[in-house]
């Protein structure tokens, strides 16, 4: 059996699954060859989120930056197409696979920064004045 990964929250009712992990978990655990399988439950404290330092960077300069060189003023459509872009991930099915986007509130401090490494490159590509982290920090 593969090991499966998925985030939840514990509330006052019980355990929440964001939609995207409970349709996976779903299927994943009705999967015929799991049927009567012992599994084991990990629970511990989600890795730390994004920092504020990471959203600045990426929504103060990459996103302005980008929209900027391509001539496109809604940053939250840049946003949607960045995400589909380098957040497309491929999920397993035991029928069909299927493609789902990733929401960015969901990634952890080190997922985050590969986004924003990738859309960085990719403001490169496009020829965009996109500055390093480091640098943006200082004020270039």
């Amino acid at each position: 059996m593969k090991t499966l990964k998925v985030s939840a929250t514990i509330t006052d009712l019980g355990i929440e699954y964001p939609k995207p992990d409970a349709r996976i978990l779903d299927k994943f655990l009705s999967l015929p060859n799991h049927i009567g399988q012992e599994i084991n439950v990990i629970i511990q404290p989600r890795d730390k989120c994004k920092t504020p330092n990471q959203l600045g960077y990426y929504w103060g300069h990459l996103i302005p930056e980008i929209c900027k060189t391509i001539g496109e003023n809604n940053e939250e459509y840049i946003h949607y197409c960045l995400k589909q872009k380098f957040l497309t991930k491929f999920q397993p099915d035991a029928r069909i696979g299927k493609y789902y986007v990733r929401d960015l509130s969901r990634l952890n401090r080190a997922e985050t920064s590969e986004f924003i490494n990738k859309v960085y490159h990719y403001g490169i590509e496009l020829g965009a004045d996109v500055h390093p982290a480091d640098n943006w920090w200082k004020g270039y």
